[in-house]
């Protein structure tokens, strides 16, 4: 478009001709393309992809427009990268939704809308509790409050629990619905019962009193 200009002299009222223009471009705003994600390890709706917490090099893209550059933030990360269609990520974080941004900038400087989606970060945490300890003759029954797609004891069973009466490490190794790994391991303590002597039989006569010893416990019941 060609844009005309006159001075006008605001005391003498005198007008110039229209003898200077000068040429008006117009650019459109580009419209920021949707992230596109190179693996996942699972599909929730709203989320580009779902990966395991500790996946490392995860890459992701946008269509590349000619003379445009793009720029990303992953603000959780403290991470952003300026003028790249493709970029790689570590996801070494605890499990959660991040959210990643970028936007177009065009060759003529105008900046693009701002195209942002979120990535779930999965991470499977069993947790056995700490170390335990049962007395001899008990057993003890080990369940996780959450529940995975696989279990793996230590003694190769794959049930949702796990009971024994024997002293020695429990651990459990589970796989989420995504496929995400994660592992705990406690002690288990078998106590002996205690033992207690008395001593023989006796007999007592009249005012005559005899000690009884039990041993050295922390609760007594006669």
């Amino acid at each position: 478009t060609r844009i005309w200009a006159r001075a006008v002299n605001s005391v003498t009222g005198c007008t110039g001709t229209w003898d200077s223009s000068a040429i008006g471009i117009s650019h459109p705003l580009p419209v920021t393309q949707p992230i596109m994600a190179d693996q996942s390890a699972g599909f929730e709706p709203g989320f580009v992809n779902i990966v395991c917490a500790g996946a490392q090099g995860i890459g992701y893209s946008v269509n590349p427009v000619n003379g445009s550059s793009f720029n990303w933030e992953i603000p959780d990360l403290g991470l952003t990268f300026e003028d790249m269609t493709e970029i790689q990520l570590d996801w070494s974080v605890s499990g959660g939704e991040y959210v990643m941004r970028v936007q177009e900038i065009s060759e003529f400087g105008c900046e693009g809308s701002i195209s942002d989606t979120m990535v779930l970060v999965a991470q499977a945490e069993p947790y056995l509790g700490g170390d335990a300890g049962i007395c001899s003759g008990e057993s003890k029954t080990f369940t996780l409050t959450e529940e995975f797609s696989q279990y793996l004891w230590q003694d190769g069973s794959t049930q949702n629990d796990f009971s024994t009466n024997e002293a020695g490490i429990i651990s459990v190794t589970v796989r989420d619905e995504y496929g995400c790994q994660g592992s705990d391991s406690i002690l288990l303590s078998v106590y002996p019962l205690p033992y207690v002597n008395l001593g023989p039989d006796t007999v007592i006569c009249g005012e005559n009193y005899v000690w009884l010893d039990a041993g050295n416990y922390d609760t007594y019941q006669w």
